[in-house]
């Protein structure tokens, strides 16, 4: 699989990159940016811990080599999202031999983890399923949504609040920790790829063709706003009310510092697919993931 899909830096500073296997990156920097491009040798999960990387598959105990996602809950668990279901484990260094445990995987297939306190934690994925994990524990129960469109990205910062995206413009939101997800109109019409919300009321939706929807309350309505550009948006981070970057097709990164009213295209001299963006606990560093294992990063301003 020649993609990274998603990148997290864990508590113990280690990057974690979903769905690839890395050999030692070629460096490009410009004065905008860094760009890593590494060699994808293999499917699975890879990890790398500032000297080098090491990989893990099925024959480590994940249910899939297809991982999408990769979370760590507050008690220092890791958990994989993978279409063939949720595998958890704890990482220990390189030299402890550690493997992953394999968990029995739910029927069905995960495009997306999040966490909200503690360990509780949400998977969405295909017909519109959302399962649940209340303790960190092996067992993850289904919820009852109110779609059958596929979910692709999902937010429970603020739960019991919580919202998830899909195909066709579906949004659902819920005020209960899932015991109800409820539709929301958006009359978008596009896919939706990234969901951010930076307060219980505010936040933002991306997607195909360059979408972008924003809401001041809560997810009830939303609102579109314009982009400037037509590629295809993956992911949205948002670091304040008023700043925000998305990442997409083509190498694209926009960068918005009026809460989305308007945006400017940033130079990445790439032209990768990005699926994902995130920020490091330091508050400052920015990282970017995408296609062919090319990693962005921003550096402290």
């Amino acid at each position: 699989m020649n993609s990274v899909d998603t990148i997290m830096r864990d508590s113990s500073g280690n990057l974690w990159f979903t769905g690839v296997k890395n050999l030692p990156p070629t460096v490009n920097e410009t004065e905008e940016s860094v760009s890593m491009v590494y060699n994808v040798v293999d499917a699975g999960v890879s990890v790398y811990n500032g000297e080098r990387f090491q990989n893990f598959d099925t024959d480590d105990g994940l249910p899939s080599n297809r991982v999408w996602s990769v979370f760590e809950d507050n008690s220092g668990k890791l958990w994989f999202a993978t279409d063939a279901g949720v595998a958890v484990a704890v990482y220990l260094p390189i030299d402890d031999k550690q493997e992953l445990p394999q968990r029995e995987p739910p029927p069905l297939s995960i495009n997306e983890v999040a966490f909200g306190n503690f360990s509780e934690g949400w998977a969405v994925g295909e017909n519109g399923e959302i399962i649940h994990n209340l303790d960190g524990g092996p067992t993850w129960k289904l919820q009852r949504t109110s779609t059958g469109k596929t979910l692709t990205s999902v937010d429970m910062k603020f739960a019991p609040l919580g919202w998830a995206v899909g195909t066709n413009g579906v949004i659902q939101r819920t005020v209960n920790g899932g015991e109800y997800w409820k539709f929301h109109e958006t009359h978008a019409g596009y896919d939706l790829y990234g969901v951010s919300f930076i307060t219980k009321r505010k936040g933002w939706a991306v997607g195909r063709a360059g979408i972008i929807l924003s809401t001041t309350d809560g997810g009830f309505t939303w609102e579109s706003k314009l982009s400037g550009i037509s590629e295809t948006l993956y992911d949205i981070l948002a670091l304040s009310e008023q700043e925000l970057y998305a990442v997409g097709a083509d190498g694209t990164i926009i960068h918005s510092t009026d809460g989305g009213e308007t945006w400017k295209q940033e130079h990445t001299g790439v032209d990768n697919d990005l699926y994902t963006i995130t920020r490091v606990k330091d508050g400052e560093t920015l990282w970017v993931a995408g296609q062919g294992g090319v990693v962005l990063r921003r550096p402290k301003r």
